[in-house]
């Protein structure tokens, strides 16, 4: 994932490379947007499968738990779960790496955005001051 944003004094920037950068930005930014949506929905699986199988494990755990009438603390029933489930270990780390990956994609996304944005504005003010002469 490209991270730099390329950026020169645009009141100085000819005309082609305003349309230069245009192209770029805008580009990156649509692939950024597609990435965004991949990770979003892996994101959505992890937490679903995590989810699921941290409950099965909390049931479980909790019915061997709870035999003399005391029902056990959730909070040390999660972290038992976790402690003694390596798949569920495994899921969770790939569910905090891939929020981190999220994090970040959305993040290039929004300078991407932003960089598109303030190129476009140059081009506009342009246009506006030629259509005045």
């Amino acid at each position: 994932v490209k991270e730099a944003i390329p950026f020169e004094d645009l009141n100085n920037c000819t005309d082609k490379k305003l349309e230069e950068y245009l192209s770029i930005y805008g580009g990156y930014r649509a692939y950024l947007e597609a990435q965004l949506a991949f990770v979003d929905s892996k994101k959505g699986i992890l937490e679903s499968g995590f989810e699921e199988a941290l409950a099965k494990m909390l049931w479980t755990l909790e019915s061997q738990k709870y035999i003399n009438g005391k029902r056990p603390n959730k909070e040390s029933l999660r972290g038992e779960a976790i402690a003694v489930n390596p798949n569920l270990r495994k899921l969770r780390q790939d569910l905090i790496e891939t929020g981190a990956l999220y994090t970040r994609v959305l993040g290039l996304r929004n300078s991407f955005r932003a960089a598109y944005d303030a190129v476009s504005r140059v081009v506009a003010l342009r246009s506006k001051v030629r259509d005045e002469i």
